[in-house]
């Protein structure tokens, strides 16, 4: 319910701040002048889109520690785990698959969902057989922004089984 609420103030900050820039754009056109407004317009869209953080990262394996020599994966498995507000954490394990043995080679985590005002970093994760399923363990810095500046940061773990696909 919380992330329902961030999400909404979210939206009402940046309506606020919209209408408080149109009525200064009026302002400005009606004291200065046109070509003073479009020009006043053109710096709020540079200040405004210039980037306050690193860019996102591409998809990044969390089991980095497997051998380069390892072959690739001849299986996987999905599972998604329901964030709420919405959200789905979309985890993807990659693992070869020899009868009843499975070598993990890769895991992948996906966040999905219209999620206002908080992103989701995953930092570590592993991925293990347990009997016919997989064992999982991720963790994940859950950011609360509000206009694109974090305000609070947490770390969230999710760990669980998720099935391994039947053998072909």
């Amino acid at each position: 319910m919380s992330g329902f609420l961030w999400s909404g103030l979210n939206v009402l900050v940046v309506l606020a701040l919209l209408y408080l820039f149109f009525r200064v754009i009026i302002l400005v056109k009606q004291y200065l002048g046109t070509g003073v407004a479009v020009l006043f317009i053109f710096g709020l869209l540079l200040i405004s889109c210039r980037p306050t953080e690193a860019p996102a990262l591409e998809n990044i394996n969390l089991l980095a520690g497997a051998a380069p020599t390892m072959l690739l994966g001849n299986a996987s498995s999905r599972y998604s785990i329901p964030l709420g507000m919405g959200g789905q954490l979309q985890l993807l394990a990659e693992y070869q698959q020899e009868q009843q043995v499975v070598r993990p080679r890769g895991l992948y985590v996906l966040v999905s969902g219209l999620l206002i005002g908080h992103t989701w970093r995953p930092l570590v994760g592993r991925v293990k057989q347990a009997g016919q399923q997989l064992h999982y363990y991720v963790v994940m810095q859950h950011s609360w922004k509000l206009l694109r500046w974090t305000i609070f940061s947490e770390a969230r773990e999710f760990e669980g089984l998720m099935p391994i696909a039947a053998a072909s």
